[in-house]
């Protein structure tokens, strides 16, 4: 699905999520009008195999990393996992 250099894709997923949380919108400013579900939608290989891989990636990262509050682990985990199952479910449609 990425290129074999994930520097950049890193890098892109850091300020997404860092938007999508609240944080500085970094992201959708060098993207305007971008939509995530849009462009995860026109991927070749989305399916709810890779999304249950992905989320499991993110839960992992997410124990690796020293997290303040589990309740807002917990939700964050569990947003990115519906939004991540729709995405699956939409390009199996």
């Amino acid at each position: 699905i990425h290129a074999p250099e994930l520097a950049p894709m890193r890098e892109s997923l850091a300020d997404f999520l860092t938007a999508w949380t609240g944080g500085p919108r970094d992201w959708f400013e060098k993207r305007p009008g971008a939509c995530i579900m849009s462009a995860h939608g026109a991927m070749p290989g989305i399916d709810s195999r890779t999304a249950d891989q992905w989320i499991a990636a993110m839960r992992r990262a997410a124990d690796e990393t020293a997290f303040p509050d589990a309740e807002v682990k917990a939700m964050m985990l569990d947003a990115m996992a519906r939004m991540c199952r729709t995405m699956a479910a939409r390009a199996e449609d």
